[in-house]
């Protein structure tokens, strides 16, 4: 609904109030009998939805006097109408279409009762008023297209069907029309049809001299239909030429038309014709594009295989990078130097040791004589010592070597230097290689992803042309606006990218009627909004087969300040999601610090869609690498919410328990903890997870309060619960059981829905 405006009347505002005047004279010359009938549903439709109704009751009475039907009549119709039209703007309320038809009914009543002599009059005259009903819905969709959409969008079939009776009853009134001598049809058609077929082609210009043809058949029978027609199909080929041209043919073959089927030849006829022809040549070639461009119908493909070739570019570059990344990553792993062997330690430290102290010993020369193998087993056994424990002593020394060596002091001085120097080696040859393993496996994660990403791009894109037309037509029914529909496939699946009108964007039938369309769930996935403030672009995709309620509590241990646990719960992807718990060794500040630096390093990594190997080693390599000797358990759930499909990768975690259709099980850990080893296994579990399926993940402090056994029974004897009260009730129980926890608690329940 429209409400009035107060704003002063434009010329516009004239010029369309005397363009519904000619058009309530067209339908009053209908020939069916129902002409006023015709002209007031016109007018009934044209008071909701336009701004100046005064002027359009002026033009419906006036037009009473184009036939006669009775000034009296026509006021008594308008007047109902026009009363409610100003109670609108009085009151700025918003009427419901019941009371509007309640008025209308109104008017049509005064048309029934007035003059009304005989039960035969009457029943012509309830037979008129159910033919105007059904004109008021026509005029309704028509004006709807033309207030609604303002010329700007394809018409659905409905609407195109309303806009066809529609042209058809003003062609009626046509028709009946002649002025000194001159058929205003005859005028009027060529304008009709030329224009038609440079708007819509050759197939829309068909249409509409099938349709104006149909208007005349009272008056002049079939004849005209095949003139039209055959007008339409001469106009075709030269409209591709120029318009003009198409525009001389149509008057030559109107001429030689006339004179093969000897029909009566009068100027008035052949000039009406000519009028028609030239009229459509003076209108200005910017307004027919104008309007062409509004109602072109495109198929774009220059555009969408523009697309499909940028992916392929795209994906060309993607894989020269990730071939970049491998190269860097077989660099970074060959540039490891590898720390030296103990074995081959130990016998670097003998030469030290000789050449630093037994070099200047007196003894040396019969010590390597005559002592030389056991002289030689008794400091390489002090120096393993030496390397094993960090430092020798006086006591490691044997017996033999003690009652030999003078210069056992220095000996085991040079021993406990020596092996000091190895340590700090090793830690930084060890630091120094780490890193570059590192970096090399994050560069080879890169290289893998960059891949993964080439091999999506190859993928060309097909378009569903047919399915975009049905979803803007089913759309448009509900008046939602749709500029454009793309609908597009990728591995299988159906996109949907809408640009839609900014008051639709979030209408509540939208995605009922994209699903239906798409004959499957959708979802908004994202909203944009574009340069001009009257649109909105809508990314729309698949809607998960499964979606996951979860819930989380947590309790800290006694008397500390922070708990060193941490989880997650992140929508990795449209149909992923990830569950997590990291469990800082200890408790307290420090180990909350190394449970979040862990947490947030794997919701980073799965957000940039590395696989779980590259990203648990790379997150292990990181602890490693910091070296204070702070350790993690982590516990990861991953949901893919297309398929059900469930992977729990466990680092040093506990158990986790599952329910399967009603049946409960573990599901065990393994592994030591991030950051012990260099190298880890995880251990993984997959299982395929269905609707009401649960999952339930914890830390090692629960279990200090119950055992494995006793969680189990309680969990599966605690009633179907959301996943939030279930979460509460085992902290709950924990908290019974054990009132001063020594360690941190987290629990998180998930639930497939």
């Amino acid at each position: 609904m429209i409400e009035a405006k107060t704003a002063p009347l434009s010329i516009r505002d004239i010029l369309r109030a005397l363009v519904s005047f000619a058009a309530f004279v067209m339908l009053r010359l209908n020939s069916l009998g129902y002409g006023i009938l015709f002209a007031f549903a016109l007018y009934a439709v044209i008071v909701i939805y336009c701004e100046i109704p005064y002027f359009y009751a002026i033009a419906f009475v006036l037009s009473a006097l184009v036939k006669e039907s009775g000034l009296l009549l026509s006021a008594g119709m308008a007047l109902p109408l026009l009363i409610f039209k100003s109670i609108i703007h009085i009151k700025r309320f918003n009427p419901r279409i019941l009371f509007f038809y309640l008025i209308e009914g109104l008017s049509l009543c005064l048309y029934i009762g007035i003059g009304l002599t005989s039960v035969d009059i009457l029943l012509e005259r309830l037979l008129g008023v159910a033919i105007c009903a059904v004109f008021t819905l026509i005029c309704s969709l028509s004006i709807k297209v033309y207030n609604k959409r303002k010329k700007r969008f394809r018409i659905p079939v409905e609407q195109s069907i309303a806009v066809c009776l529609f042209f058809f009853c003003l062609m009626r009134g046509v028709c009946a029309i002649t002025l000194w001598g001159f058929s205003l049809i005859r005028f009027t058609a060529p304008v009709v049809i030329l224009c038609a077929t440079y708007i819509f082609g050759g197939q829309g210009g068909l249409i509409c001299a099938v349709i104006a043809g149909a208007g005349c058949i009272t008056e002049f029978g079939l004849n005209y239909i095949s003139v039209f027609c055959l007008w339409a199909l001469i106009v075709l080929p030269f409209m591709r030429i120029n318009r003009y041209i198409a525009a001389l043919a149509l008057i030559v073959s109107d001429a030689l038309l006339l004179l093969i089927t000897q029909a009566d030849v009068t100027v008035q006829n052949v000039t009406a014709c000519v009028l028609g022809s030239l009229c459509f040549m003076v209108i200005p070639t910017s307004l027919l594009n104008s309007l062409k461009n509004r109602y072109k119908k495109q198929e774009q493909y220059s555009s969408r295989h523009i697309i499909n070739r940028l992916r392929n570019n795209t994906a060309d570059k993607l894989f020269k990078l990730s071939e970049i990344f491998f190269s860097m990553e077989l660099s970074f792993k060959s540039m490891v130097k590898g720390v030296l062997p103990v074995e081959r330690a130990q016998h670097e430290l003998l030469k030290e040791v000789d050449e630093q102290v037994c070099i200047s010993c007196p003894e040396r020369m019969k010590c390597q004589r005559l002592h030389a193998e056991d002289t030689q087993d008794s400091l390489l056994s002090l120096i393993q010592t030496a390397l094993s424990r960090g430092k020798a002593t006086i006591l490691d020394v044997d017996g033999y070597l003690s009652s030999r060596c003078g210069r056992l002091n220095a000996v085991i001085a040079c021993i406990n230097h020596q092996a000091a120097n190895y340590k700090h080696y090793h830690e930084m040859t060890t630091t120094a290689d780490n890193s570059k393993l590192l970096i090399g496996e994050q560069l080879g994660g890169v290289s893998k992803l960059l891949q993964s990403l080439s091999k999506e791009s190859k993928c060309a894109l097909s378009f569903d042309g047919k399915k975009e037309r049905h979803l803007i037509e089913e759309l448009g029914i509900r008046n939602i606006l749709v500029k454009e529909a793309v609908c597009y496939g990728e591995n299988g699946n159906m996109n949907l990218t809408l640009v839609i009108d900014i008051n639709d964007s979030n209408h509540p039938q939208l995605m009922d009627i994209v699903s239906d369309v798409l004959q499957a769930p959708y979802m908004i996935d994202k909203a944009e909004y574009t340069d001009n403030n009257e649109w909105r672009v809508l990314h729309i995709k698949p809607q998960p087969r499964f979606d996951v309620l979860f819930g989380f509590q947590a309790v800290k241990k006694y008397q500390s300040n922070v708990s060193g646990d941490s989880h997650s719960f992140l929508k990795i992807a449209n149909d992923k999601f990830m569950l997590a718990i990291c469990d800082g060794m200890g408790s307290g500040e420090k180990a909350e610090r190394v449970s979040n630096r862990a947490i947030s390093l794997v919701e980073n990594f799965y957000k940039a869609g590395f696989d779980n190997e590259i990203i648990l080693n790379c997150v292990n390599k990181l602890l490693v690498v910091n070296n204070d000797e702070t350790f993690s358990a982590m516990d990861i759930c991953i949901i893919n919410l297309a398929n059900g499909l469930c992977d729990l990768i466990k680092i040093g975690a506990p158990s986790s328990i599952i329910r399967i259709n009603g049946e409960y099980d573990v599901v065990e850990g393994g592994s030591l903890p991030l950051g012990v080893l260099e190298n880890i296994s995880p251990s993984i579990s997959k299982t395929a997870l269905n609707v009401n399926d649960l999952i339930v993940l914890f830390s090692d402090g629960l279990l200090e309060a119950f055992n494995r056994n006793s969680l189990l029974r309680f969990v599966s004897c605690q009633p179907e619960h959301d996943p939030q009260a279930l979460a509460n009730a085992i902290i709950k129980q924990a908290l019974n059981l054990t009132p001063q926890p020594n360690d941190d608690i987290t629990v998180i329940v998930a639930k497939i829905c």
